[in-house]
């Protein structure tokens, strides 16, 4: 081979090879660009993590991955259209230069997959807050993904450090589900928890050393980690009796300061503030807080104020023991996640009633509401929104009697030959009705919701079905109070209807002043003993058109927008 031939082949060569390297993404366009304009000028470290980014990653209907269930998508979507600017940095490390011009610089869970920060790296970090930025740093339990121990030299000059500890406390005042997915009630004053009553971690990590602003409760504790445990690095879920590992509460959970001229916000959870929980409780007013004081913006109007996009809905909590983010049978954990999984809606769960919201979901109350609490329900109708109240006819509880009694005075159930009037009829016979099952799953009508091929039905509860052996089924059950808004027609030998199929109502409804009242007569399909316990499991084919029937509630919900 002559030279020139050689080495026309030689840059064929490297030709190919750069291109094949540009399609593994070595030589990929770097997402950092510098700020330009005005801002506030949000900076993203993705160099250092990619976890649940707010670029790759949203909460989607029929998607069950764990990064696409808590990415940051919604947080940062308002924040955009709010005025704040976002870039992020995916393949070049931090320096001084970068950090230039940028108000505030946020880094997520930092991953053991990712490049370490170099000792330039902190130090540029440092120098850029001191000199008036901004740091939001999210840490979790245990020293998940190395996280802990890549953070805290960045944070030791500020008076924090992330524990290598999971923060148990107890239900059912402190957490909602299981003794990690806490209720913290306990704020300092400070711009970062103004307007926060309680927001909630789901398996978090404590922030030990100064500057603590939301704090667990004082039964509670860092349970240390097990460095051999696969699964998180999670420890033995008990108290061992040495403070001086395992510290007792109070703990903080969410800690800020000033540090030189800039600010720093260090949040002890990243699921907190993922698109499947950022609405429940009072999480997104926190991250919204955060942000705002750390662009210096405080002096402003809230950001937490800023009415979130798409149709807002409310599910009040504060009557039903907070059942929307609850682990047992009969709560509503999945279908809440559904609710935000819908691009064009947020869903709040909230700690009361919230007149804003376009439409009310009050799911099986437990405590009676009060005067003021029933007048703010009522203002919808008045406002010509729908409410959606939801029970089991077989399990009334008395506080549910009551609500209805307020909102519906008319409403009557239908258990087998006897008409039930709820005015009227004593209490202890309606909390324990003794109502007909119809096994199996059957289709659904609506003239309101286009339900065409869905049918439903619901798992039996664990006290029921001990064995697990028994088929779902539906509550025989019907109502002459307003009109029909979901019935099944549900096939049962021996029925007086004919070729053996009977009609029995999921849901009714009526107009109230200019809106509209929905009263779902069971609604075991949406609760977790039918939806399963978990926001990242697939369906299954039993409960797939329960999911698909709480979209169509949705989309007529939207319909209904004035």
């Amino acid at each position: 081979m002559n030279y020139r031939l050689r080495r026309l082949s030689r840059g064929l060569l490297i030709v190919l090879l750069g291109l094949s390297l540009v399609g593994c993404g070595i030589f990929d366009e770097e997402s950092y660009a510098p700020p330009e304009g005005d801002g506030p000028w949000i900076l993203v470290d993705l160099y250092h993590t990619r976890l649940q980014n707010h670029e790759d990653y949203r909460l989607g209907k029929w998607d069950y991955n764990y990064q696409g269930v808590y990415g940051f998508y919604r947080a940062f979507e308002h924040l955009i259209d709010h005025g704040y600017k976002v870039r992020s940095i995916r393949d070049m490390p931090l320096s001084a230069e970068r950090l230039k011009g940028f108000d505030i610089l946020f880094i997520n869970l930092v991953d053991s997959k990712r490049p370490n920060f170099s000792q330039q790296e902190y130090a540029a970090i440092q120098q850029w807050v001191r000199e008036g930025g901004g740091l939001f740093v999210i840490g979790d339990h245990t020293n998940v993904y190395r996280s802990s121990e890549r953070i805290n030299p960045l944070l030791a000059p500020m008076g924090m450090e992330m524990g290598y500890h999971t923060t148990v406390d107890e239900p059912p005042e402190y957490a909602v589900n299981g003794k990690a997915w806490l209720m913290l009630w306990d704020f300092d004053p400070h711009f970062v928890t103004r307007g926060v009553d309680m927001i909630s971690p789901q398996t978090g990590g404590p922030i030990l050393g100064e500057h603590g602003v939301a704090w667990t409760s004082k039964q509670s504790y860092g349970d240390y980690w097990d460095e051999t445990d696969t699964g998180g690095f999670y420890g033995n879920w008990r108290f061992d009796g040495d403070e001086s590992i395992e510290p007792r509460g109070p703990l903080a959970m969410v800690s800020a300061a000033d540090y030189g001229d800039g600010r720093v916000v260090v949040v002890g959870d990243q699921n907190i503030f993922g698109d499947a929980w950022l609405y429940f409780a009072d999480n997104f007013d926190l991250m919204m807080n955060s942000f705002q004081w750390l662009a210096g913006r405080d002096g402003e109007a809230p950001l937490r104020a800023a009415r979130p996009s798409g149709y807002n809905i409310g599910l009040d909590m504060s009557r039903n023991e907070f059942n929307l983010g609850g682990g047992k049978a009969e709560d509503f954990y999945p279908f809440y996640v559904n609710f935000n999984r819908d691009h064009l809606v947020t869903a709040r769960a909230r700690l009361g009633v919230d007149t804003d919201d376009e439409a009310l979901f009050i799911m099986n109350p437990t405590m009676a509401y009060d005067a003021a609490a029933i007048r703010r329900i009522r203002s919808f109708f008045k406002q010509g929104k729908t409410v959606v109240l939801s029970f089991e006819a077989d399990a009334i509880s008395p506080a549910t009697i009551a609500l209805l009694a307020e909102l519906a005075p008319d409403f009557s159930l239908r258990v087998g030959d006897e008409d039930l009037e709820f005015v009227t009829t004593p209490e202890g016979e309606l909390t324990d009705l003794d109502i007909a099952k119809i096994a199996g799953s059957h289709p659904i009508e609506s003239e309101v919701l286009e339900v065409k091929g869905l049918k439903l039905s619901m798992m039996r509860r664990p006290a029921q079905n001990p064995s697990g052996d028994l088929p779902p089924y539906l509550l025989d059950i019907s109502s002459t109070w307003g009109s029909s808004f979901v019935s099944a027609m549900a096939s049962t030998s021996g029925a007086p209807e004919s070729n053996g199929i009977k009609r029995v109502e999921i849901a009714r409804r009526k107009k109230i002043d200019n809106g509209e009242l929905v009263v779902f007569l069971q609604d075991g399909f949406f609760r977790n003993r039918t939806l399963g316990h978990s926001e990242v499991t697939p369906p299954t084919e039993q409960n797939r058109d329960a999911i698909e029937f709480q979209y169509r509630l949705i989309d007529y919900l939207k319909m209904q927008r004035r």
